[in-house]
């Protein structure tokens, strides 16, 4: 339950590279834009009863919100 909060507080202490710009990097905005309406999504889900549909969708959601900090951020932007 924590580990969303903590991931927070370790961003800034990963080394992201910030010579390269995502704004005319697709990849990077498209999964950006993901990223967001996961966000949404999963806020959404908060408010459900936990069943069936809505646990499956919150467990793959929450593997992408961390997908995203782990691999996409700190990952990819390490190889540019």
């Amino acid at each position: 339950m924590f580990s969303s909060l903590l991931i927070l507080f370790l961003l800034p202490y990963a080394k992201i590279n910030l010579k390269y710009s995502s704004k005319y990097n697709i990849i990077f905005q498209f999964l950006f834009w993901l990223f967001i309406a996961d966000v949404l999504l999963l806020m959404w889900l908060g408010a459900k009863p936990p069943e069936a549909p809505y646990v499956n969708m919150g467990q793959f959601l929450t593997c992408f919100y961390f997908f995203y900090f782990v691999i996409v951020l700190v990952g990819l932007t390490n190889i540019c």
